[in-house]
């Protein structure tokens, strides 16, 4: 494919976080008129080998730029908290996030923010047991009237959660947290607990999308876990990103 062609290509693309294989084939098909399907899918495919673009999900397709990775700021709580816990429970997964990680894509900023502790259901009590003899202030999944009558005004509050199976979690000095596709999914399904920010689920997605090199297949697959497909679809085709 010509140099000439591939910068085309990236000068069409540049603004969208991703676009489908028929929007690129459309787009080939104007720059190699009177080319069949099959010699234009082989040009997508060039276009991956060179590293022009790479798939983000199957069809979908992203212009490959040099996003850094998603790596939120764990606090030291967060970092003494996870080495209690594990010595407390060795083999229980454990995950560990912050609310106040999603106020980098938000316009109003969230600045009363919990810390999240997830584990396996039939661990929760243990945690929330020993959390409370350590002297924290922790509430086990707290209903929506907790969380507005009580958290909302409580300092440092930490919330216990049942970590859902197959969580997409990441390691990031030897602590384990949500990776940034579970964080947006989360702050769909979850409303008692990211109830300020769904209201910017829409600019929260977009800024991520922007920022961050996000895996579409991961996300989704984790949304069909928590039954919310049609709100995550829903947001990624408002912001445009398929």
């Amino acid at each position: 494919m010509i140099t000439n062609n591939i910068n085309k290509i990236k000068s069409i693309f540049q603004n969208k976080s991703s676009f489908s294989q028929k929007e690129l084939l459309d787009r080939l098909e104007t720059l190699y008129p009177a080319t069949n399907l099959n010699t234009l899918k082989w040009k997508i495919y060039d276009l991956k080998e060179k590293g022009v673009i790479h798939s983000v999900a199957k069809g979908v397709y992203t212009l490959t730029r040099q996003k850094q990775p998603y790596q939120p700021d764990i606090s030291l709580e967060a970092v003494d908290l996870d080495k209690r816990i594990r010595k407390e429970l060795p083999y229980a997964e454990l995950s560990i996030a912050h609310t106040s990680w999603l106020n980098e894509f938000m316009v109003h900023q969230v600045f009363r923010t919990y810390l999240i502790i997830e584990v396996p259901k039939e661990a929760t009590m243990t945690i929330f047991n020993r959390l409370t003899e350590w002297g924290k202030k922790a509430f086990l999944n707290p209903t929506k009237e907790v969380v507005e009558y009580y958290i909302t005004n409580t300092e440092d509050a930490i919330i216990i959660k049942p970590l859902i199976s197959e969580s997409p979690l990441m390691e990031l000095n030897n602590i384990k947290v949500p990776t940034l596709e579970k964080l947006l999914v989360d702050c769909i399904s979850d409303r008692v607990i990211y109830g300020a920010q769904h209201q910017e689920a829409s600019d929260i997605f977009e800024n991520a999308m922007k920022k961050y090199a996000l895996n579409l297949s991961k996300l989704k697959r984790y949304a069909g876990r928590r039954n919310k497909m049609e709100e995550i679809n829903d947001l990624l085709e408002k912001d445009k990103h398929l």
